[in-house]
């Protein structure tokens, strides 16, 4: 076993107990249903020293991987995530409480996405929670996290497009789909399913995107850790974000 990660040696960490990575298993694999390990039937024959009997072994499942363990965020609010409490005060002095103000703050700060609730204290005016994410997400600034291919192992994820609109790809029975969800459409991403948001620089949208089950880890899977394809150029979704255009 390694020793624990220097740089965030968290060891009260309850997934990699301070060693900064954890082994964690794909829950929708077929073979070993989440367990991370399957068993394996084994019969020899028969040898020089007679007939041998079967048995069998539990071991470790394809599917595992391992994964580097961020931790949960201290809540230092004041010193981390003073930016994102400054815009929430300022939308929240209009006198209307402006969203729209909110979502102009949120682009001219850099500020792709704002938590309302979720394990992270992003603001002072975030809820904490292990069951339940909820954030803003302003387009196209949020473009360069969600337009890299990723799935969520055991949460679902839900978008609720408010203003503008996106395209969002899926990997569905090994093909890219891709779905338009316009203002006042709703997407909904089952759990283990990939997708990412197309990259277009005059795009602007705003959705609400709301995250259950945010205890389960890991939260999201990258290509780097993928369950489904283990080497990323035979994924047509990882490809696609490959060839794309982007200024990053």
């Amino acid at each position: 076993m390694s020793t624990p990660d220097s740089t965030n040696p968290d060891g009260d960490c309850q997934y990699c107990h301070g060693y900064g990575r954890y082994e964690f298993a794909d829950p929708k694999c077929p073979e070993c249903k989440g367990k991370g390990t399957v068993e394996v039937d084994h019969s020899h024959g028969t040898s020089v020293y007679g007939t041998t009997d079967p048995y069998t072994t539990r071991e470790r499942c394809r599917c595992t991987r391992w994964a580097k363990c961020k931790h949960f965020r201290k809540w230092d609010k004041a010193e981390k995530y003073a930016t994102q409490s400054d815009i929430v005060r300022q939308a929240l002095a209009t006198p209307t409480h402006s969203l729209d103000e909110l979502l102009c703050l949120m682009r001219r700060s850099g500020q792709a996405a704002v938590y309302l609730a979720g394990t992270r204290l992003d603001n002072d005016n975030c809820f904490g929670s292990d069951d339940v994410g909820m954030l803003f997400s302003v387009l196209p600034q949020d473009a360069q996290k969600a337009a890299e291919p990723g799935y969520h192992p055991g949460s679902t994820e839900v978008y609720v497009t408010f203003q503008g609109g996106l395209v969002m790809e899926c990997l569905q029975d090994g093909q890219v789909r891709a779905k338009t969800v316009n203002a006042n459409e709703v997407l909904v991403l089952p759990p283990g399913q990939c997708h990412r948001v197309c990259y277009d620089a005059q795009r602007e949208a705003a959705s609400v995107i709301v995250k259950t089950t945010l205890n389960a880890k890991p939260s999201v899977v990258r290509c780097t850790d993928c369950t489904y394809y283990p080497n990323p150029t035979a994924c047509p979704l990882a490809q696609r974000w490959s060839d794309e255009k982007r200024p990053w």
